[in-house]
């Protein structure tokens, strides 16, 4: 793999993932290439109703139906190797009509959040996320994606020790609540502060997202 990849311009890419986290269905549009991580790396994919055409495709035992699932969710699980039954020779057999929520996936909201692994069993996304490098226009640009940095900073450290609060402890939540939040690390807002107090700013600020 290449020494980085280009991963766009910063700013067109937090719009558009801020759309996606507001419930668009867009989808993402990730210069993906040859790499299938994303498909390959034991995550059960959301099913919602708009999915309902592919569930005669999914094998019965991969249709899942956990009662903690919200109404009207189910999940399509994943292979012994952790892949996507859809994928056959490392192409989407369903890529057209594909669910919503991997249309909505974009790995680089890991990279816009400074966070490295998206777990342990995900090498295939880790690799691409060592690699991806955002551009920038303005410096106003770096400073957004610095403050997204140090809301994923604060959330997987400090935020965990304040009582009376819970935030996500999966990197992609802690990537998707730092895009929400950032603003509350924006220039230089964050620095006197307690974490009791930046812990109810994010809550508030992704509340109001």
């Amino acid at each position: 793999m290449n020494e980085s990849l280009d991963a766009g311009d910063f700013a067109i890419w937090l719009s558009k993932m801020q759309e996606v986290l507001r419930g668009s269905t867009k989808g993402t549009d990730v210069p993906c290439g040859d790499c299938v991580g994303c498909c390959s790396s034991h995550w059960p994919v959301a099913l919602r109703a708009e999915d309902e055409a592919l569930i005669p495709l999914v094998p019965a035992w991969l249709l899942l139906e956990p009662d903690n699932a919200p109404e009207g969710i189910r999940y399509m699980g994943y292979r012994e190797d952790g892949t996507c039954p859809m994928l056959v020779k490392r192409q989407c057999r369903v890529y057209a009509q594909r669910p919503q929520t991997c249309r909505d996936f974009d790995c680089r909201i890991f990279t816009a959040a400074g966070i490295a692994s998206a777990g342990a069993d995900k090498p295939l996304i880790n690799e691409r996320l060592s690699v991806w490098r955002f551009s920038y226009t303005s410096a106003e640009d770096l400073a957004v994606h610095e403050a997204i940095q140090a809301a994923a900073t604060f959330l997987q450290g400090p935020a965990r020790e304040v009582q009376g609060f819970s935030f996500p402890v999966a990197p992609i939540a802690v990537a998707g609540l730092a895009l929400k939040a950032h603003t509350v690390f924006l220039n230089g807002k964050a620095e006197d502060r307690t974490p009791a107090e930046l812990a109810r700013a994010v809550v508030d600020a992704a509340r109001g997202f």
